[in-house]
């Protein structure tokens, strides 16, 4: 008899030792679980260390095998931090808070900041938004943000606007490092993967004296993607659109004690897409190849960061030409003519090699030090093929060939110290332009080479003062001192208040200066005699934030106003909207707006965000009269926590536009502005995790109204010519997209 209880007893001891121990993590309020919680575990004498995510029940099995701290997150809730043990099981209960969490951002920073600290207006567009918009590239994920427009051309790309001012104004950087290859002033979004991207940071207004030329509008950061924490990680994504769009890209990450190297590629295509439902061979946006790979290596101790990188892209564009018959072929006496056809091949190659190095001289002291070398190729080539034996040749009229190359020097370095109420920054800033083509005349060269100090001061915890300035020496141009000077005042609680006023120099652009870009779609003379612009501005913010329970509201209002003296811009031909000219608008140009726009949030579920943006333009003939231009978005975003699915929605309602033509009336030159007409753009897109974080699957619909072209009006009221339907080409119309990915991370 004792001998079976003992038995019992030793059974039943054994059978609850063995039992796998849990730790589940629940919501405070509901009780509801909560999945893909972030949990991390320390042992006591720092031997262990576990990185797990919860499961759909909100659960993970406790493997531990020594007494630890526990440190356990998820958005939309406090951060719990605990101790726990091995072989036993734990319910925690997080709870919900409001407050949302502030990232750091480092664009035009004296030292890393957190977002609402910044002195600057920084807007992030975080990884999770990237995802759940489902963006493929720059242009995508900017589409639907306001007081940014983003225009398509089939041959041109993706351009983008900000406060009223085109991308010759806007400084587009990655990691720190100016993107070179402007077409016309702007750099191609579509060119821009975010394939290996962490986050984006958009600073609007004057930063000159941080980044000199092209950055009167704001500068865009794009930060790419930097695992130290896991020893590797795998990443796949597969998006499929149909419109046409295959994309493929992986990643690998390793670290590797103090070492990290990371290696991605990427491979995107699109079959083309024409308004016309008759079968032809012209597309009204053009079938394109791309490929991109980047390599990179990290060297990480306490004091020491360095980072080599190694960037490349690969485009290869085709503009199909309309089919004709030619050439004669006499088979049994009767006469045949082959179906031929001309195509232009547009390939862009552009490479990057840049190291980053930062090194803490002491606690409150750092050197950092950039050096980039960035190449930039743009080759057309034109073929005639017979369609018939399918065979092509190159023609050999050698100005339908053209080939271009960009050769750019980057170096920048800069020493910050901390003393008390103080931060002071002071550098140097140098760029090399090498420009040379059959367009270009001779092999030309712009150097930019400057100076640069900040200075910030914070007499209170609540009051702040940054001023700056940027001694320039451009060897084509006279430039003068820039400076800028901007401040933040926490008045009330939640209550941030920010001003600046910059002055700006932009010296043009070795394509605007030489380049003659001419394609069947365009052609766009430079101009040697081209000024340099001049410019100011002033912006003003008011950010309020209130937070009621698990209720938050966020306000913001924003007013801009800028002046260009000079400004560079475009005066197209009246008879052929194609054909501009690079000219200088004789006095003060000018833009000046408002935006507001309200976030509402329900932690961790619900984001409900609506905003307009009202601004003016000068008309080029009286530049004290303004072309006003209104923008509306609208979005939705729902996060179900029990079955791990999110909703987004995004609207956004784009204004009339105007553009200025030179017309010829009564044997006198006039200018003439026509304007594009308003239209709105709605995406959907609906994703969901499996296996706890692991795989990630997106769908949804683009463009949902199904714009494609739009109404170009002269100012009496005539059709302006464009494409497709006789309007100007948007987008290609309703799409239905899919996408997949994967990541893997071993810690």
């Amino acid at each position: 008899m004792l001998n079976r209880i003992f038995l019992v007893c030793f059974i039943s001891f054994l059978f609850t030792n063995t039992q796998s121990q849990e730790i589940k993590i629940i919501d405070s309020g509901n009780k509801l679980p909560i999945p893909n919680v972030h949990i991390c575990t320390e042992s006591t004498d720092k031997s262990e260390t576990n990185y797990w995510v919860t499961n759909t029940d909100g659960i993970i099995k406790n493997t531990l095998k020594n007494k630890s701290k526990v440190a356990i997150s998820f958005i939309g809730y406090k951060t719990l931090v605990d101790s726990i043990e091995p072989n036993k099981s734990y319910t925690f209960k997080l709870q919900p808070q409001t407050e949302s969490i502030n990232e750091v951002v480092v664009t035009g920073q004296i030292k890393p900041e957190t977002v609402d600290k910044s002195i600057y207006n920084v807007q992030v567009i975080s990884s999770k938004q990237i995802e759940n918009k489902a963006a493929n590239t720059l242009g995508d994920l900017l589409s639907n943000e306001l007081n940014i427009s983003v225009s398509n051309s089939g041959i041109l790309g993706t351009t983008i606007q900000m406060q009223g001012l085109s991308g010759e104004h806007i400084k587009i950087l990655i990691d720190g490092i100016p993107v070179i290859g402007r077409q016309k002033g702007n750099i191609d979004l579509n060119q821009l993967n975010l394939n290996n991207v962490d986050h984006i940071e958009i600073v609007e207004g004057p930063m000159s004296v941080i980044y000199g030329s092209n950055a009167l509008a704001g500068a865009i950061n794009i930060i790419t993607k930097k695992n130290i924490r896991s020893k590797y990680s795998i990443g796949l994504n597969t998006y499929y659109e149909s419109v046409g769009v295959y994309n493929i890209d992986g990643s690998f990450n390793a670290n590797i004690k103090k070492h990290h190297i990371s290696l991605s590629a990427g491979r995107n295509f699109f079959n083309g897409y024409s308004y016309s439902d008759i079968e032809q061979r012209t597309f009204t946006f053009s079938p394109k190849e791309q490929y991109t790979g980047s390599l990179v290596y990290g060297y990480n101790t306490k004091k020491l960061q360095l980072t080599l990188t190694q960037d490349i892209f690969r485009e290869q564009l085709m503009n199909y030409g309309s089919i004709y018959y030619a050439g004669k072929k006499i088979i049994n006496d009767t006469t045949y003519s082959f179906p031929l056809a001309n195509d232009d091949r547009h390939l862009t190659i552009r490479a990057n090699t840049k190291g980053n190095l930062n090194y803490s001289v002491s606690e409150n002291s750092k050197i950092s030090f950039m050096a980039a070398y960035s190449y930039y190729e743009k080759r057309k080539n034109s073929y005639n093929k017979n369609l018939y034996y399918l065979s092509e040749q190159l023609i050999e009229d050698t100005t339908r060939h053209d080939t271009t190359y960009f050769y750019a020097v980057n170096s920048r370095g800069s020493y910050t110290t901390l003393l008390n109420q103080f931060e002071l920054q002071g550098g140097y800033d140098l760029i090399i332009e090498t420009g040379e083509g059959k367009r270009i005349t001779e092999t030309q060269r712009i150097d930019d080479y400057a100076g640069f100090i900040s200075l910030k001061y914070t007499p209170l915890p609540t009051l702040s003062f940054q001023g700056g300035a940027r001694l320039i020496y451009n060897t084509k141009f006279d430039a003068p001192v820039v400076y800028s000077i901007n401040t933040k005042w926490d008045a009330i609680k939640n209550v941030h208040i920010r001003a600046s006023y910059g002055k700006g120099f932009r010296s043009p652009s070795i394509k605007e200066l030489y380049l003659d870009f001419t394609d069947i779609n365009h052609e766009v003379k430079g101009n040697e005699n081209l000024k340099a612009e001049y410019s100011e501005n002033y912006n003003l913010s008011v950010n309020y934030k209130v937070e009621l329970n698990k209720n938050s509201f966020n306000f913001s209002t924003k007013f801009y106003h800028n002046k260009i003296k000079n400004k560079i811009d475009f005066l197209y031909d009246s008879i052929n909207a194609a054909k501009a000219d690079y000219i200088n608008i004789d006095g003060i140009y000018k833009t000046i707006g408002g935006q507001f726009d309200v976030t509402y949030k329900l932690h961790p579920r619900l984001e409900l965000k609506a905003g307009i943006n009202y601004y003016g333009k000068s008309k080029y003939t009286t530049l004290n009269e303004y072309t006003y231009t209104p923008d509306f978005i609208a979005s939705f975003n729902y996060h179900n926590l029990a079955y791990q699915f999110r909703i987004n929605l995004y609207y956004k309602y784009n204004g009339k536009s105007s553009q200025f033509y030179e017309v010829e009336k009564d044997n006198e030159t006039l200018i003439e502005e026509r304007y594009i007409a308003p239209y709105g753009m709605m995406d959907l897109a609906i994703n969901r995790p499996f296996i706890n974080g692991k795989i990630t699957i997106s769908t949804g619909i683009k463009n949902i109204l199904n714009i494609k072209t739009v109404d170009g009006t002269s100012s009496n009221g005539g059709v302006h010519g464009g494409s497709g339907d006789g309007g100007s080409s948007i987008a290609w119309g309703r799409t239905f997209f899919l996408k997949l990915s994967l990541n893997i991370n071993k810690f």
